[in-house]
This record gives C-alpha cells, sequence and structure tokens, in this order.
C-alpha cells in the first residue's frame, strides 16, 4: 500500500470552498437555527468565499457573493447584505454568466430590500427576476429560482 497522495494547495482550497459552501446550504435549510447556527453558517459562508477567491472563476465569486448576501441578510445584516448582493449582480452582469445567476442576483436583492423594508425595490427586483424565468433553459435553474421567488411572497 502506498501513500496516500497529497493535495496540493488549489485542491485543498477547491475542496474546502465546496464543503464550506454545502455545509452553509445544510445550516440555511435549518428550519429552527441557534444562535450558534448562525454563526457558523456565516463562518461557513465566509470561508467558503475565501477559498473560492484562491482558486474560483467569475461564476465561482457570483455564486458565493450570492450565497454571502443570503446568509447575511437570513441573519439580519441588511447593510452588509446589500453590499455582497450588489457584488453578486454585478458579476453575474459584467461577466455575462446567464440569465440564472442573474436572476439569483435579482432574488438576493428582493430579499434584501424586504429586510429594509422597502416594498417597492422588493417588488422591483422579484419583477426582474421574474422576467428571466423564461429565458432559463435549464429546468433544475428555473426551479430553484421560481422557488426562492417563491418563498418572498
Amino acid at each position: 500500500m502506498g501513500e496516500p497522495e497529497a493535495l496540493t494547495d488549489l485542491d485543498l482550497h477547491r475542496r474546502m470552498a465546496v464543503e464550506l459552501f454545502n455545509r452553509t446550504w445544510e445550516l440555511l435549510d435549518e428550519a429552527n437555527r441557534t444562535p450558534s447556527q448562525d454563526r457558523e453558517m456565516l463562518g461557513a459562508a465566509m470561508g467558503s468565499h475565501y477559498h473560492w477567491g484562491r482558486v474560483g472563476d467569475e461564476k465561482n465569486f457570483a455564486i458565493s457573493d450570492w450565497q454571502v448576501a443570503r446568509v447575511l441578510a437570513s441573519v439580519g445584516d441588511a447593510d452588509l447584505a446589500q453590499k455582497f448582493a450588489e457584488m453578486a449582480l454585478r458579476r453575474a452582469v459584467d461577466s455575462n454568466l446567464g440569465p440564472f445567476l442573474v436572476g439569483c442576483g435579482h432574488e438576493v436583492l428582493a430579499r434584501v430590500a424586504d429586510l429594509n423594508g422597502d416594498d417597492h425595490a422588493r417588488d422591483n427586483h422579484l419583477a426582474r427576476a421574474d422576467d428571466l424565468l423564461s429565458v432559463i433553459d435549464d429546468p433544475d435553474e428555473r426551479d430553484l429560482l421560481k422557488a426562492d421567488l417563491d418563498s418572498l411572497r
């Protein structure tokens, strides 16, 4: 039996980015998170963001910005959530990442606007994301975005 192959730094960053991303989702899906779980979720999202920053591409960056914004909104930090949400949308648009990720950017901006009690901005972002649903080719992506939008209504 030989020695296990050592992970390169890039492999380690990618592995950690994915593991922390998935852990963040597990915690986001938890219906009755405790304050301790909220802190773990925020740490996992930021950790994933850090690791994607070492090995990711623009798509990974946009998704990671979106996830951090989503987590921040879920724990009530509207100001920082707004910044990450704007970055997610800007990356998706500037890098031509397609209607799904642009729609996700609008979804999380709608979520932040809702947190801020800004019904006009929430409805505007919801409408813009709704408009994109019809041009998302992948049915799984379309269903995922639709479910996220429906959770805001």
